[in-house]
C-alpha cells in the first residue's frame, strides 16, 4: 500500500519508509516498521 500526505511528513514519516498498518474496527494505526 502506497500513502502519501504532508500530515505524514510532519509526524516524522518518510516517503518510502516501511511501516507497520494495524487495522481494527474503524481505526487504522500506522507505526514505523520496527517500533512497537
Amino acid at each position: 500500500m502506497t500513502i502519501k500526505s504532508r500530515w505524514l511528513k510532519a509526524f516524522g514519516f518518510t516517503t518510502g519508509q516501511p511501516v507497520n498498518i494495524d487495522a481494527q474496527q474503524e481505526l487504522l494505526i500506522i507505526r514505523s516498521e520496527g517500533l512497537s
